[in-house]
């Protein structure tokens, strides 16, 4: 359990720092993968309200490694190219530096949501039960509202950075 949740920890500190550095840069392949981690942050949080706690975490790790992948791709592909570092335009640089910062926030949110999930009974049955889960998290201190608004804060951001990757030249 520690080792998975370390190396959980490593490809989400990991594939965010990369990320940030690259959308400093301003690439398109980067606002790509920044749309990417903000759509399967909305799925994961989708999966988190339907019950799965465990599918939700595995969706998570799963994008987040991928995205890292995609980066070091990303990275590799712009240095054959022998492409130099530009700056983009400043707009849409802070555009992408806030964005990766609110995904951040998302993520960070949405994790602070499962210990409150399992924390009322004994964590089997929390994690094993979709119901026991549902009115934990619909049922106490208003969860509903902060869920959802976390799903569309990172819908949003994924569809921003997809939108900003189309319109650079």
């Amino acid at each position: 359990m520690i080792i998975a949740l370390f190396v959980f920890v490593v490809l989400a500190i990991a594939s965010i720092g990369g990320g940030l550095l690259l959308l400093a840069e301003g690439r398109r392949t980067t606002s790509l993968v920044a749309g990417y981690l903000g759509v399967s942050l909305a799925l994961s949080g989708v999966m988190l309200l339907g019950g799965g706690v465990f599918a939700s975490i595995f969706l998570f790790s799963l994008s987040m490694s991928t995205a890292l992948v995609f980066l070091f791709v990303g990275v590799r592909i712009q240095g054959r190219g022998g492409e130099n570092f530009d700056s983009a335009h400043v707009g849409r640089l802070v555009g992408k530096i806030v964005g990766s910062f609110s995904v951040l926030a998302i993520v960070v949110l949405l994790a602070s949501l499962l210990p409150i999930a399992e924390s009322r009974e004994i964590v089997g049955v929390a994690t094993a039960e979709p119901d026991l889960l549902g009115r934990i998290l619909f049922g106490e201190s208003n969860l509903l509202m902060l869920a959802l608004g976390l799903i569309f804060l990172a819908s949003a951001t994924g569809a921003l950075a997809l939108v900003m990757g189309r319109s650079e030249s």
